[in-house]
């Protein structure tokens, strides 16, 4: 996985942004969410998780941004996934990243 930021990930194969996501939650220590992407043509998955301790609601933060550029999402309080149109990334960060609290 490439790092884009920190907690920000990018995988080419989509098909393993879910296990990759998990792994990073679970194997690094950090105190804040992973959101890994994988793109496929016009549309980009997104798979989030938080690590063991911080508790964030992804459900919603995950299906608002999504949203918010014009894509799907949603899942649970600690594994939520996404999929969001090609080249909305960055704004889909930027509405996560104004929903987590500081």
């Amino acid at each position: 996985a490439e790092e884009i930021d920190e907690g920000w990930y990018r995988v080419n194969d989509q098909m393993v942004s879910s296990d990759v996501a998990d792994l990073l939650s679970t194997d690094l220590t950090r105190s804040s969410p992973v959101f890994v992407f994988a793109g496929d043509g016009e549309l980009c998955s997104v798979s989030a998780r938080t690590p063991p301790g911080l508790h964030l609601d992804l459900d919603t933060i995950v299906r608002n941004a999504a949203t918010a550029v014009g894509g799907s999402g949603g899942g649970h309080m600690k594994r939520a996934g996404a999929t969001i149109p090609a080249g909305t990334d960055t704004l889909f960060r930027q509405a996560v990243m104004e929903a987590i609290p500081a």
